[in-house]
């Protein structure tokens, strides 16, 4: 039928093939993101990140899938697993190159340790080959399977993990027969582009200008932002920001706690791609807390780390541009956590998003968190031996 001239049709593509997904990403095979589903803020420029380590070092053919947590590899917290698969875009089906490649999550039971390294934290896995010529590798995943910090679970998730990405491989060919979209390197610069002029007339609405904001840690270490708003990029400089004892985020993490919060602001279902990235530029320098270095634990920068810049990048807008005040939600970290016999409940207990002049309140939510349980009380009653009677 047609080409993926206009952002729509290409959306209305993934939204299909991936609506059952939470968290997925597709990028093309020379990592510029296409699109994305997230459920928390270092997602957004994680899960880029982890296709372009993986291909980077193993190179996937079509078909093939790697595994990996490594937030240095561009993961998220060790507990949030990603397969990585290869897809061509060849409507034969028998082409082994890869055009794009497809980034999933694996969920395990999150495991919250105060180690003072990466490696206390729990095991991390570098991109790792786990499915090649139709077979997956058993001998890998049965010795990772032996650390400590792995569930019982864990092999036969991932091998689900890897018949689900089989499924959306499959359904991929068939979308794209019907579809017919236009794959070539041309066409997708021009998705890219009409993604950037869009992304720009979002920045025209704020007003121009640069402000400094800081946030003092409870270890007294300093976060330092200064934003920069021109035309038609925005420009997050965290230089002068402090190392701390126990918050360390990935300079990709940071790059998505900013993109998030821009999300948040314009309050549009913002559709995050390379054309959006080109209008954001984050400073980082490494050896902060925002761009931490191996060995530094990670898993409370990729939790509370991320909220903090969100809600500083919205405060610093504020100041700049007093028309886009936003109302900053608190900080919680709490968790309901609940082991059945053959399942696992786990989920935040969230602080609210506050009212404002424009907007109601809302209990039980975190807008820096989304969960494809919230808000359905009726699928978290249906998936598990629980009756809800409050979100508040």
């Amino acid at each position: 039928m047609s080409k993926f001239s206009s952002p729509e049709l290409f959306l209305h593509f993934c939204s299909q093939l991936f609506k059952k997904d939470p968290t997925v990403a597709l990028t093309t095979h020379y990592i510029m993101l296409m699109y994305i589903k997230y459920q928390n803020l270092p997602e957004i420029g994680a899960l880029p990140t982890v296709a372009q380590t993986t291909q980077q070092y193993l190179n996937l053919k079509n078909g093939e899938v790697a595994l990996t947590n490594d937030p240095y590899s561009g993961g998220t917290i060790l507990s949030n697993l990603h397969l990585i698969m290869g897809i061509s875009t060849s409507s034969s089906g028998k082409s082994t190159q890869t055009d794009l490649l497809l980034v999933k999550k694996i969920p395990l039971k999150p495991k919250i340790s105060l180690g003072k390294s990466i490696e206390e934290e729990g095991i991390r896995i570098p991109p790792t080959p786990v499915f090649r010529d139709g077979q997956i590798n058993n001998e890998v995943l049965t010795a990772i399977s032996e650390h400590d910090a792995i569930p019982d679970s864990f092999t036969r998730t991932i091998s689900h993990g890897i018949d689900s990405l089989q499924e959306l491989h499959k359904a991929f060919s068939q979308f794209n027969r019907v579809y017919k979209l236009d794959w070539s390197r041309a066409n997708i610069k021009k998705f890219f582009n009409e993604s950037k002029l869009a992304m720009q007339s979002l920045i025209s609405e704020i007003r121009t200008g640069e402000h400094l904001e800081e946030l003092e840690l409870n270890d007294g270490s300093r976060l330092k932002l200064t934003i920069d708003v021109s035309d038609e990029k925005i420009i997050f400089d965290f230089s002068g920001s402090d190392n701390s004892e126990s918050v360390h985020l990935t300079h990709s993490a940071a790059l998505g706690a900013c993109t998030g919060a821009l999300a948040a602001l314009f309050g549009k279902n913002l559709p995050i791609n390379y054309g959006v990235f080109q209008c954001i530029e984050v400073v980082a320098p490494e050896g902060t807390m925002v761009h931490a270095k191996y060995p530094m634990p990670t898993y409370f920068g990729m939790t509370d780390g991320a909220s903090l810049i969100a809600n500083l990048v919205l405060k610093a807008i504020g100041q700049i541009d007093k028309s886009r005040n936003f109302p900053l939600s608190g900080s919680s970290h709490c968790a309901f956590d609940i082991e059945f016999t053959d399942k696992h409940f786990f989920e935040t207990l969230e602080p609210g998003a506050p009212a404002s002049a424009e907007r109601q309140g809302s209990d039980g939510l975190n807008i820096w968190q989304r969960s494809h349980l919230q808000p359905s009380v009726e699928e978290i009653e249906r998936l598990y031996p629980l009756q809800a009677e409050s979100f508040s």
